[in-house]
């Protein structure tokens, strides 16, 4: 089953919602010359969004995180909505690195039924972000959708990702799509990292040969 036919929906952005996740700026490439001056504003924005909700931020390092806890407390921000997560990243823009949560809209039913079912309330998209097709470093920021569905206890399932295959680079937008299908419904899982890895020389046609012989489509 696909995840739409499980029950899963993007809920629109005027839902209600319990936490707001950011990646802290720290790459001076994105604002050259200027980085320094940014941070008042930026973390007066997130004193604001304390005010109401929790505040998940990732940091590189410790030190980061010390910095960004002192910076915050001088500030008289609600720190018992800010949470702090070492999730190292390239640059600052969650929006677009960060996952997507779907919910289920079967399970309020399941819960008045008493059904115990074993789809989950709530999903995570991992939209495998490459930095707008490779223009900046992305090695991290994709990663960041995985880190937090392991702090939120998620399943970290495949990600679809064909970027590793010898002929990866030449990968459609229909071929991504079904691998990600693929994916979605349990036919490939990842390693411990939730990632495809081929190994070998294998191209996309020999695996897709391989699948067909194997699987009833």
């Amino acid at each position: 089953m696909t995840p739409k036919e499980q029950g899963y929906y993007m809920p629109a952005e005027w839902v209600r919602h319990e936490a707001t996740w950011l990646s802290y700026p720290k790459n001076p490439d994105s604002w050259p010359g200027k980085i320094e001056t940014i941070y008042p504003s930026y973390h007066l924005f997130v004193k604001t969004l304390a005010e109401g909700e929790q505040v998940h931020i990732n940091v590189d390092d410790e030190a980061m995180l010390q910095h960004v806890k002192a910076e915050l407390e001088a500030i008289d921000c609600n720190m018992q909505n800010i949470m702090l997560h070492i999730i190292p990243t390239n640059d600052a823009w969650c929006r677009d690195h960060g996952p997507a949560f779907l919910l289920n809209r079967n399970m309020a039913e399941h819960d008045r039924q008493g059904v115990n079912s074993h789809i989950a309330k709530r999903a995570l998209v991992n939209w495998n972000h490459n930095a707008w097709g490779g223009k900046y470093p992305y090695e991290l920021d994709t990663e960041v959708p995985v880190h937090i569905a392991k702090y939120l206890g998620m399943d970290v399932e495949a990600k679809g990702d064909v970027s590793k295959f010898s002929d990866g680079e030449k990968i459609s937008a229909w071929a991504q799509d079904a691998m990600a299908w693929a994916v979605s419904v349990g036919l490939f899982q990842g390693d411990e990292n939730g990632e495809l890895n081929p190994g070998g020389d294998a191209t996309r046609a020999e695996v897709a040969t391989l699948i067909q012989r194997l699987v009833k489509l």
